[in-house]
């Protein structure tokens, strides 16, 4: 009959062993990363441990009291490796735990237990057992054999190793919560060790009682309190050799309830009260007022996003889940950026595109007008759009003569009088003399420092040289009513650019001038002749080079126009080309090109167009074609082309080669079945 005697020491055991078990279950079904995981395991292994040295305690039957000490060997050699790998894994040494040390780890284990279950075929774990006469509670205690002393040397070497790691992560670690969370574990090794001690050197005040299950305890009960107090397993500790003090942007890490945990000495800025406690506080309430920062957490995603939550200042927001495993989040790492410097050159380099913009706007109209006046009112309103300005001026000399060709912004009838009717000798102007002398663009910050500005609605002016073949033949002049406007030159190199463009569009409007006695227009169709059109081409070939834009053309023939010539005469056959001259005309677009390359071929020149949109335009062309009647042949009566579409790649280098590729498409078009377009 077994005896049984619930004394106090095996209660204590037996009410530790439910604390254990208790938390074990909480950890398997509250979280579920590798860590809990591990710990539960651990803990399930100490209530194991707890209730057969409770057992053992309680029962007053010698061999049974034996048999219950050999299946608690059995608990806490599998807790004490298992609370090793929590520790390992928990504080981001994962490397270090591989499949060949795992099994290493629990070599001397597996032998102990083995030595402890046939410890009556040869003694080596306990060579006795004796239960002395003071003993509290008739505990029976063991006589220690030859290898009693390998578990527990094995066991102080665990505790040592974790103790040794704990320290030193707790040392290592300057964020806050995680340093407390560095301390609880590390506390907690303490209670069992020194439980321990006492009982295997029969400290003479505990009589022989075993208190290490007891330690185990009060290691359960710190943990509890990491668990619900410092959410031990809801943030796993980050790397802060490498996230925190290798980075200069400031790093917050916050919990799954977007509770602040920790930040780093740059993320401090971020903080509305800084000097104040902020750990454990909602993000709300710590952090400034970033917009879009909320929504960005709550979508449970990774993300990417820029904030200004002042006008000057402009945030890049990164976010990173930390997870402990695929299915487990354990809360946010926030990386904050100031981009503002970033903001101001990006705001720059917009300013250098509306710039090249306007300036292709610009060479677009010098290239496909040559009213001179129309070019030089765009350049003028193109600077009003780049550079600032109230009041713009286009002076050109004559003679030594300067007058206003062209202004924009002069609002006072007085301004625009004198404006029309002003004319002065440039020599006697000390600031276009200047421009004269070095042929170099000039900027005065503040007109009010020189004595000779005496319109009071200037106070900084700048201005650039307008030159054909080196000659000084005007100015560009840009006017503000605010002083230092204009203070660097780069300013001057944007003028100058413009001024540049201008001198090309007068010296176009010269030679337009020499060119009027020229045959440019076909007189047929009236558009471009061949040599218009290929001079045109060429200006348009070339820049597109330069700037790097796109440039197609459409070759087309008209399909069996010989036909309508043979059967319907060569009258006919002239009314079909001006019909399509006129279709042409009313089809491209201001900046488009066409002409007549010869015959009934024609061609269209379309700068800034990709070779999908020459193509699209090639087949809208084509439908206009056929709205055109013509004399029937073959029961057709409507006009048939064929069209060949080609467009400048990085492999073009010459005009000649663009059009060879469309005259290419256009014969395979007429190959194929003629009336349709094909592309090279």
């Amino acid at each position: 009959m077994i005896i049984w005697d619930f004394n106090p020491y095996a209660l204590a055991l037996l009410a530790t062993g439910i604390f254990s078990l208790i938390l074990s279950v909480l950890l398997f079904f509250r979280w579920n990363s590798r860590d809990c995981v591990l710990l539960a395991f651990a803990l399930l292994f100490t209530a194991e441990w707890n209730f057969f040295v409770g057992f053992e305690s309680a029962v007053q039957n010698t061999e049974i009291k034996i048999l219950f000490a050999k299946f608690s060997y059995f608990g806490v050699f599998n807790c004490l490796p298992l609370f090793l790998l929590f520790v390992l894994n928990y504080f981001g040494l994962r490397r270090l735990i591989t499949y060949p040390r795992v099994a290493l780890l629990w070599v001397i284990p597996i032998i102990v237990i083995i030595l402890v279950a046939t410890n009556e075929n040869h003694n080596l774990i306990w060579s006795g057992y004796v239960t002395p006469p003071d003993s509290i509670f008739s505990t029976l205690v063991y006589h220690c054999g030859p290898l009693y002393w390998l578990g527990v040397g094995y066991i102080y070497f665990l505790i040592s190793v974790m103790g040794v790691l704990l320290f030193l992560k707790y040392k290592r670690t300057q964020i806050s919560t995680f340093k407390k969370q560095a301390l609880i574990i590390l506390l907690g090794v303490f209670p069992p060790l020194l439980a321990n001690i006492l009982y295997v050197f029969r400290i003479p005040a505990l009589k022989y009682l075993d208190a290490t299950p007891i330690g185990f305890f009060l290691t359960g009960l710190l943990l509890f309190i990491g668990l619900t107090k410092f959410r031990l397993l809801e943030i796993a500790p980050v790397a802060r050799g490498m996230l925190f003090d290798d980075l200069t942007d400031g790093l917050i890490v916050i919990d799954m309830n977007h509770y602040l945990a920790d930040i780093n000495q740059s993320a401090k800025k971020y903080l509305k009260y800084p000097g104040e406690e902020w750990s454990g506080i909602p993000l709300s309430e710590g952090l400034i007022d970033i917009p879009g920062l909320e929504e960005a957490i709550n979508n449970d995603v990774d993300f990417l996003i820029e904030s200004t939550p002042d006008p000057d200042v402009t945030l890049q927001v990164e976010g990173k889940n930390i997870s402990q495993s695929k299915v487990d989040q354990s809360g946010w790492l926030l990386a904050i950026r100031n981009i503002s410097e970033r903001k101001i050159q990006e705001k720059a380099e917009v300013e250098r595109r509306e710039f090249a913009e306007a300036l292709r706007d610009v060479s677009i109209a010098v290239n496909s007008t040559l009213d001179l006046d129309e070019v030089l009112n765009r350049i003028l309103a193109s600077l009003f759009n780049v550079l600032p300005c109230n009041m713009a001026n286009i002076v050109l000399i004559e003679d030594g003569i300067g007058r206003v060709k062209c202004f924009h912004g002069y609002l006072s009838p007085k301004e625009v009088d004198w404006i029309k009717s002003a004319s002065f000798n440039v020599q006697e102007v000390p600031n276009m003399k200047m421009m004269i002398e070095t042929g170099k663009p000039m900027f005065i910050t503040d007109t009010r420092l020189v004595d000779f500005f005496s319109n009071p609605n200037v106070l900084s002016y700048m201005g650039s040289p307008i030159k054909v073949k080196d000659e000084v033949i005007g100015f560009l002049n840009l006017d503000s009513n605010k002083p230092n406007t204009y203070s660097s030159m780069e300013e001057c190199e944007r003028l100058q650019t413009f001024a540049d463009l201008a001198g090309i569009a007068i010296e176009n409007a010269r030679l337009y001038e020499k060119m009027k006695e020229s045959a440019i227009i076909d007189e047929l169709t009236g558009i471009n002749n061949r040599r218009n059109l290929l001079t045109i081409a060429e200006k348009e070939f070339e820049r597109a080079l330069r700037y790097q834009t796109p440039l197609s053309i459409i070759m087309l023939d008209i399909d069996n126009f010989k036909d309508i010539n043979d059967t319907h005469g060569h009258i006919a056959g002239d009314i079909v080309l001006s019909r399509v001259g006129k279709t042409l005309s009313d089809f491209i677009r201001v900046m488009d090109i066409a002409g007549r390359y010869g015959g009934d071929e024609f061609c269209i020149v379309l700068p800034e167009t990709n070779l999908k949109d020459a193509d699209s335009a090639a087949h809208r062309l084509l439908e206009e074609f056929h709205k055109i009647e013509v004399p029937s042949i073959n029961s057709t009566n409507y006009l048939q082309a064929s069209m060949g579409v080609s467009t400048k790649d990085e492999t073009t280098t010459s005009l000649e080669e663009l059009l060879i590729r469309a005259d290419d498409a256009m014969y395979k078009a007429k190959k194929n079945g003629r009336n349709q377009v094909a592309s090279a």
